[in-house]
């Protein structure tokens, strides 16, 4: 019986511990989502969007990105386009910028106010 409450003791816990992680693990999470771009213009209608998600078990705070633009001309006279790219970088909270290794690439990420800066665009979360 003492080693059927030991166990029950170890495992309530091994639950809270568990439990503790989860909700006090840092904010980085908060990234993940969707962000979207849009502009239209006489010639051109450009849809982009990125959509960030943490690599799970990742103790770096590394973040799959997918990127996809379709580009529309509103004039016929040149094909419409659809782009996928993709890649993983690492959070780095202290300046709230996810770093992409393979293309050096940058995105800026405020949460507060739900905003990706990548070069001179803005996204914002969806």
């Amino acid at each position: 019986m003492r080693n059927l409450i030991m166990v029950f003791l170890l495992l309530v816990v091994g639950v809270c511990v568990l439990l503790i992680y989860r909700f006090l693990r840092p904010a980085a999470e908060e990234i993940a989502g969707t962000y979207v771009r849009a502009n239209t213009s006489d010639i051109v209608s450009v849809a982009d969007t990125i959509v960030l998600s943490r690599i799970d078990g990742s103790e770096m705070g590394s973040y799959r990105y997918e990127r996809r633009v379709g580009i529309e001309y509103v004039q016929k006279d040149k094909p419409n386009s659809y782009k996928v790219t993709s890649g993983v970088g690492v959070y780095d909270k202290d300046r709230g910028a996810i770093l992409v290794d393979e293309t050096e690439k940058v995105f800026y990420i405020d949460p507060a106010k739900g905003t990706l800066h990548s070069g001179g665009n803005i996204y914002n979360r969806k």
